[in-house]
């Protein structure tokens, strides 16, 4: 993807805003985003502040728990969780379970008894983390999610399943939402035309300073135990 740069000179980011916007295109999406393979100023790290200023910043947070817990899930979870499903993440199973064969159960493969039982396990920290920080009720990073997405996954969990399709519903929920907000504005021209080149950026400055200290709270423990989980 050849690379974006906005050029200065003394009376500040040279080109027009229409220029800045022409050269974006259809290049920047949430998925690139996700895959971080979007250079500054369109980063995930640049996306996470801007996100801090509005106080939403736990939904990329979510967004990427999700894709990282799918990316292991998959690996023993080889069939769609229901045949008929439409919906779908880039990490989720593509092939229809084969008639007879309950999806919600983890194919070992060729991976070992001891990788298979260890990846379970791995499955369902990251599971656990995920449904304390950002679904249950009392999260501490709780995401925005209605009761009918809610629901179907809360039944998934009582059941224990660890499938990667039970996130697809919540997971296009919060992409869509911030696709079509926060994200359209932080890729407007207005946006990188006022952003600055120098070393600390005044958009991070300004989260440093303005930022309420209740919203500079530490990721809560089971947070943590996630990102150790999946190593």
């Amino acid at each position: 993807m050849p690379k974006i740069s906005v050029t200065t000179s003394r009376h500040g980011p040279a080109g027009s805003r229409h220029s800045i916007a022409s050269s974006l295109g259809g290049k920047m999406t949430m998925a690139k985003l996700l895959a971080r393979t979007l250079e500054p100023p369109y980063s995930y790290q640049d996306y996470y502040e801007y996100l801090k200023i509005t106080h939403s910043e736990e939904n990329l947070e979510f967004l990427d728990a999700v894709r990282q817990y799918q990316q292991q899930a998959i690996k023993v979870f080889p069939y769609k969780l229901n045949k008929n499903q439409s919906l779908d993440t880039p990490m989720s199973p593509r092939s229809p379970p084969p008639q007879d064969v309950d999806p919600t159960q983890p194919v070992q493969g060729s991976l070992s008894d001891e990788e298979f039982e260890k990846l379970l396990a791995k499955l369902k920290a990251q599971s656990d983390a995920i449904y304390d920080t950002w679904i249950s009720n009392e999260a501490p990073r709780e995401v925005n999610l209605p009761y009918k997405i809610k629901k179907p996954f809360m039944d998934w969990r009582e059941k224990q399943v660890l499938h990667p399709d039970i996130y697809n519903a919540s997971f296009d929920h919060i992409l869509m939402m911030l696709q079509n907000d926060n994200f359209k504005r932080f890729i407007s021209p207005d946006r990188v035309a006022q952003k600055s080149i120098s070393p600390v950026s005044p958009l991070v400055q300004q989260v440093q300073e303005d930022v309420p200290t209740a919203r500079k709270r530490s990721v809560s423990d089971k947070m943590k135990g996630f990102f150790k989980a999946k190593k």
